[in-house]
This record gives structure tokens, C-alpha cells and sequence, in this order.
């Protein structure tokens, strides 16, 4: 741009950008978005604007508005693409947004287009790699050394994880993993479903993921990639020989399982990957770099570190490729991808299929793949519908692949990305599927057979659980705020309604019980559990909020057939439930749901009893029941398999004994009253029942209780913390 004195808009524009740095100076940040927003409708283009980008962006962070921070933050580094601290505000955005991958890249743009005085670039760099547990190899290669740790993620290692002891117990009974199903029971009661083993809900989705996994694996060997090629130039050879049909297909079969030491693919890897994530709510896969003690790797593939998380990369490109050529009308097997329709997927397809390509050392084609919001993938699959494609044909084939693919590649951006974006992609399924069964009327008219059952809620429940789970540890220790427990609370009660369209069977297969295990027991059992937690946390640190969540979710109104109070009614006959009562029955429900040798159970059953005696209007019955069955859940847990019970001598146990032994006397139809706590004049929280007092420091109980929490989550919230980048850049710096 020309210089300002001979250019007014430019002059201008500078005036504007001085004027938001002088608001900024004084901490007046909505003033200072003002003028760094009139700066920019003058001039937003030139490179000269990428420092009013960057300043917009910081300001914005000030106020925790960190979607717009990074689409300002964005901006700078577009117009003008060697201005190193563009890159640095945006990597200090992405930071706070708690995307640290992407953050690590930003970072490094900014690290090698710096001068050497500028070591904050330098050294934002390094800090980013130690959080992520990295480091980078003498050829400038990023290798993971220690994974950083996640409530949802199996790292590498640790044979005393629940997958690596459960399929450790599985292999002591067969060594045949292509029929695993004789090492399970072949005929269930409904008495012996009751008793449903935790090991078994996790070893059945083990199966799928070990079976489809350790033949993609053997996929890799076909990549024409400069890493992989010991393998590539022989398996050319053998297909040359089966194309000239001086081998069959069953000989190339076999002499590619002699080259890679891995079964050859069926073609049901996908799906399989993606049922196995389902049936587990996305948790107790192990992913493992290089060989692995889950999926060991052969000779020839044990270096490559990344190869677990490739093969997930080229199955979703793989099914991405499929559809260009199904659509097309063509029939496409070889390793040239060039060709085909245009379609589109979501971001999360686009990108995960995107860096199979540059990692496998393929030709990139921009075009091979566009990614749309939810709204633009169903307007394709509509304008594919009317040029005569049919459902079987084609399109519930793309609907599968674009909402499978995204639930694929939400969980592993989950693992190598962070939380905040595979919360974004799983947001993404959601959207995606619910305005495409609203669009075919799939469920309204029972349309499965014709639209694919990706449509049944049997299916999505897993997902919706992936998204609960995924949204709870992005913020980590912290309390939902009013739009994170609406959003939650709402999740919660979806996962409730889809797990309640599965019935139990009375009696029936393996297979049929392990469904309803995985389709409604357990996803039922944690909403339920983090209904109940969540509503006890809120109700103690901030009841106001818990009051407005009440009402704007409606979760507590009786007049409604899909909300909290109607599933207790339907469990229950029951209705008027206070918010005591409410939480009560709702641990009482997670506790029912909850597998019987699961260590969570018996906290499940004392949370139920101390909100019974805290409500009041239960008879002592009920309270001892409750007692009786925290007991025998305490005696039955695998402990070796789920580690540990966490919460012995909890002070919801406290609670519940306190009040059964005052009223040890009591017949069963005994009406309790409520047990109430309140403050002493020397500060300490009391407990007390019809005026007598139980304890006079009860608060110091729940002080240790809730300092074991935080220990057994430290390693995790130390990941998660962005308070000194948030004290520094964001909402919690002075002023």
C-alpha cells in the first residue's frame, strides 16, 4: 500500500489501529474490538493489516471469545504470510482453545520465520512440546514420546489397563481370534444377562477393532511411500502375476499374508473400526506406536511409530474413494486414486483422508475431496437423489460413510489433535444425522431397511456417549457454566431416551445380550451417573445455576414423555420428585443400569442412599436396601480388571451409615426425615436429623475426599491447564 500521507484510507485505517491501542493499553477491551473492527473495514487486506488482525485477536481473548480471536488470528497470517508474529497469536489462540497440535504448528511457522533476538516464539515452541510430550529428532521429525494423558485415551504400555487385562484373560481361552466367539458363553438367561461380565463388554469390542485393525495394518505394505517400500516393489510383482493369471486370487492372497504377516483385508474394516467404537462409547481401545503388545506389528512395519493411527487415515480415504467411484458408476481397485465424482464429506473426512495422502507420499489432488458444513452434505446427497442415484445404490452408503467417517476421525483427533476440535467434528455427526432423518422421515415412517440402519438410535447412543465423554474432559475439574451444562444436560438426555429403545432380551445369544449391554446398560448407566453427579456438584457450589439449567433444559417437567422426570416415572410410578429425590433416583437408576462387577456400582448405590436420607420421605427400608446393595456391589467388583474402587469410606457412605445407625431401631416402614447439614459457629459443617446432632465436622471429610479426586485427575488437568497462557493472554489476566 502507498504510503499514508498520500493515501487517507490507509491514514485513516492507522488512526483507527492507534486508537484500539490506546484502549487496549487501558484494558478496554470491548472499545478496543470497536476500533480495531473500523480499522479493518477500511483496510483488511494488505499485509499492513495483519498487526490489526493480531490485535483484534488479542483483545478478543481478553474477553474469552476465542472462536472469533481465531478467526482474527487467522486472518493475519493470510495477509501477510511471513510475519512471524501472526503465527505466534495464533498458536497463543489455538493455545487457549486448548488445540495444542495445531498450536505446536503455529508456533514452529512463527520459530523459523523469526529473527534470532525473538526467543518467545522459540520458546512457546518448546513449552508446546513438552506438554505434548515430544520431541524432535536430529531430521526435524516430531516423535511422541510420552503421550499426554486423557480420560478417554488407552496410552501405549500399562498391562494392568482394563483392555490389556481383559484381552490378556480372553487369550488364555483361544487363540483363535477369527471366531472368537467360542471363548464366550454361546446361550444367556436372563438371569446370567444380569450377571453380565465387564470383561466380556470389553473384550467384544476389542474383537472388532483387533480383527480390522491388524489386517489394515496389512494394507500399508501396498503404499508406494519411500518408508514402506521394502514391501511395495514385491507385492507389485505378485498382483503383476495374478493380473496375468498365472496366480489365482486365493494364491495372491496367500502370498501377500507371506509378505506382510498380516491377514488380507475383507473389506469391512471400516465398519468394524467403527462398531467397535460404538459398542465401547469410544473408550478401552489401546492405540500403541510401532509394535504393540495389543496388535503386535510384523518385522517390516514394528519401526513406523505411526502406523495404528495411519491405517485409520487410509481406511476413511479408502472409503472416500469408494464412493467417488460407486457414484461414478465405476468399479476402482488399484493403488490410482485420479478419477471418480467430486463429493463431500465433513472437515473432519476431508482432513484425515488429506493427510493419509501427503503421508503416504501420494500425488495430491485438491479437488479429490471438499468438505461442507452439515446442511451442504445433505444438499448434495439431495441433488445426487434427484439426478436418479438410488438409496441402494449409492446414497445410504454416503450417509454411512459421511457420519461414520466423522465419528472415525472425531476419535482420532481426539488422540493427536486435542479435545476442543473432535468435539467440534462429533457436534458436526450429530447435526448431520438429525437433519438427515429429519429430511427422509427415516424414523417418523421406520425407513431402515431402505436408508441404512446408521439412522437406528441403538447405533448413535455410542456416539452421543463419545460426545458427552469428550466435552466433560475438555473442561477438565472445572464446574460446568450455564451454556456447558444446557449442552451437556441436553446430551445426557438423548443418551437416555436412545438407550431406552433397547429392551432386554429374556433370554438369547451372546450377541444379543452383548447389544443390549452396549446399546443401553452402559451408555444409561454413565448419563444417568453424570446426571446425578453434575446436579450434586452444582446444587452445592452454585444452586442458582442448577436452578436456571432446571428450567431452561425442562429436564424436571412433568408434563413431558422425554425428559429426566418421565424416565423416572417410567422406572419408578412415581412422579413429584423433588431435586433430592430426583438425584437420588437417578443414581439409583445409573446403579441398576451399571454392570455388576463394575467398581463404579457401589458409589452409584451409596450416592443413592445419602441423597435418600438428605431428601427425606423415604422409609428406612429403602435406605437399607440401597446400604445393602453398595455392599454386595463392593464384593462382587473385578478390581483387577477396573482397577481399584476409588471412593471407600466416601462421604456419601458417611452419610448413609450416619443416618441407618440414629435410626437403627426403626422398623422398615420407618419415614425418615431429612438428614440436614449446616455451618457451626466455629465454622465447621455439621449434620444433623430431628435437631440431634450426627457430626460436627463433616466438611473436613469432604475436604480429603475431594483432595483424592483431584490427585487421581492431577496428570490430567496438568494437560489441560492453560492458566498461565490464560493469565497472560485471556480472560483471567489482570483487569
Amino acid at each position: 500500500m502507498e504510503d499514508t500521507d498520500d493515501n487517507p484510507s490507509a491514514a485513516a485505517a492507522e488512526q483507527w489501529r492507534l486508537e484500539g491501542n490506546k484502549a487496549f493499553a487501558a484494558k478496554k477491551w470491548d472499545a478496543a474490538i470497536t476500533k480495531y473492527r473500523a480499522s479493518l473495514a477500511i483496510d483488511g487486506a494488505s499485509p499492513s493489516s495483519a498487526k490489526v488482525y493480531s490485535n483484534l485477536a488479542a483483545a478478543l481473548c481478553k474477553l474469552s471469545k476465542y472462536d472469533d480471536a481465531h478467526e482474527a488470528a487467522k486472518q493475519a497470517t493470510k495477509v501477510d504470510p511471513e510475519w512471524a508474529k501472526g503465527y505466534w497469536r495464533l498458536g497463543v489462540v489455538l493455545e487457549l482453545k486448548k488445540n495444542f497440535i495445531l498450536a505446536l504448528d503455529s508456533y514452529k511457522e512463527a520459530a523459523e520465520r523469526a529473527p534470532e533476538e525473538e526467543e518467545v516464539f522459540v520458546r512457546a515452541k518448546d513449552n508446546m512440546l513438552r506438554r505434548l510430550g515430544c520431541r524432535v529428532d536430529r531430521d526435524g521429525t516430531i516423535v511422541v514420546v510420552d503421550p499426554p494423558p486423557t480420560s478417554t485415551q488407552v496410552k501405549d504400555g500399562g498391562d494392568e489397563q482394563p483392555p490389556y487385562v481383559a484381552w490378556d484373560r480372553l487369550r488364555r481361552r483361544t487363540n483363535n481370534f477369527r471366531n472368537m466367539g467360542r471363548a464366550y458363553p454361546g446361550y444367556l438367561t436372563s438371569r446370567d444377562g444380569e450377571k453380565f461380565k465387564s470383561e466380556w463388554w470389553i473384550q467384544d469390542g476389542l474383537s472388532h477393532w483387533h480383527g480390522a485393525m491388524s489386517r489394515q495394518l496389512g494394507e500399508l505394505a501396498g503404499m508406494p511411500c519411500d518408508q514402506l517400500s521394502q514391501i511395495w516393489p514385491k507385492l507389485v510383482e505378485l498382483k503383476q502375476q495374478m493380473q496375468r493369471r498365472e496366480i489365482s486370487q486365493v494364491e495372491f492372497d496367500r502370498g501377500r499374508w507371506n509378505l506382510t504377516g498380516l491377514p488380507p483385508a475383507r473389506g469391512d474394516e471400516f465398519v468394524e473400526l467403527v462398531n467397535a467404537l460404538t459398542l465401547l462409547g469410544g473408550n478401552q481401545i489401546p492405540i500403541e506406536m510401532g509394535g504393540g503388545k495389543f496388535i503386535p506389528s510384523p518385522p517390516w512395519l514394528e519401526w513406523f511409530n505411526p502406523q495404528q493411527l495411519m491405517a485409520i487415515q487410509q481406511v476413511i480415504w479408502g472409503e472416500v474413494m469408494g464412493m467417488k467411484h460407486l457414484l461414478a458408476g465405476t468399479l476402482h481397485t488399484s493403488i490410482n486414486w485420479e478419477g471418480g465424482v467430486d463429493v463431500v464429506f465433513s472437515p473432519a473426512i476431508h482432513n484425515s483422508a488429506k493427510s493419509f495422502v501427503a503421508t503416504g507420499g501420494m500425488e495430491e489432488d485438491e479437488d479429490f475431496c471438499k468438505d461442507g458444513t452439515p446442511d451442504e452434505v445433505i444438499a448434495y446427497i439431495k441433488k445426487k437423489l434427484d439426478e436418479g442415484i438410488p438409496w441402494e445404490k449409492g446414497m445410504r452408503k454416503y450417509i454411512a460413510v459421511a457420519y461414520r467417517g466423522t465419528i472415525l476421525s472425531a476419535w482420532l483427533t481426539r488422540l493427536v489433535v486435542g479435545l476442543a476440535p473432535a468435539l467440534t467434528h462429533l457436534k458436526w455427526a450429530r447435526k448431520f444425522i438429525t437433519l438427515a432423518d429429519k429430511e427422509w422421515k427415516v424414523t417418523e415412517k421406520g425407513r431402515y431397511e431402505q436408508c441404512g440402519v446408521t439412522f437406528r438410535k441403538s447405533f448413535q447412543v455410542g456416539v452421543l456417549w463419545m460426545e458427552l465423554v469428550t466435552a466433560q474432559s475438555l473442561r477438565g475439574n472445572e464446574a460446568p457454566n450455564l451454556e456447558e451444562a444446557i449442552y451437556e444436560f441436553g446430551l445426557a438426555q438423548d443418551i437416555i431416551n436412545c438407550a431406552m429403545a433397547s429392551d432386554p432380551p429374556s433370554e438369547g445369544s451372546f450377541e444379543g445380550w452383548v447389544f443390549y449391554v452396549s446399546f443401553s446398560r452402559k451408555p444409561l448407566a454413565f448419563a444417568c451417573s453424570y446426571l446425578g453427579a453434575t446436579m450434586t456438584r452444582l446444587r452445592q457450589e452454585d444452586p442458582d445455576l442448577l436452578e436456571e439449567v432446571v428450567k431452561k433444559t425442562g429436564i424436571m417437567e412433568g408434563d413431558r414423555d422425554d425428559n429426566l422426570m418421565a424416565f423416572l416415572f417410567e422406572q419408578t410410578g412415581e412422579a413429584g420428585f423433588s431435586m433430592l429425590s430426583a438425584i437420588a433416583e437417578t443414581y439409583k437408576q445409573a446403579a441398576l443400569a451399571q454392570l455388576y462387577d463394575d467398581t463404579e456400582r457401589a458409589i452409584l448405590w451409596w450416592g443413592y442412599t445419602a441423597h435418600v436420607a438428605l431428601a427425606g420421605g423415604y422409609k428406612l427400608g429403602d435406605l437399607r436396601a440401597g446400604i445393602n446393595n453398595a455392599v454386595i456391589a463392593t464384593q462382587e467388583m473385578d478390581e483387577e480388571l477396573l482397577g481399584p474402587c476409588a471412593w471407600k469410606g466416601s462421604t456419601y457412605q458417611k452419610q448413609s451409615m450416619l443416618m441407618a445407625r440414629y435410626y437403627q431401631d426403626k422398623r422398615d416402614d420407618f419415614i425418615l426425615p431429612r438428614l440436614e447439614m449446616s455451618k457451626r459457629p466455629d465454622g465447621n459443617l455439621a449434620l444433623f436429623v430431628d435437631g440431634q446432632l450426627l457430626v460436627h465436622n463433616f466438611d473436613k471429610d469432604m475436604r480429603i475426599e475431594w483432595k483424592k479426586w483431584k490427585d487421581r485427575n492431577r496428570e490430567e488437568d496438568d494437560y489441560l491447564d492453560t492458566t498461565e497462557v490464560e493469565q497472560e493472554h485471556g480472560a483471567k489476566s489482570e483487569g
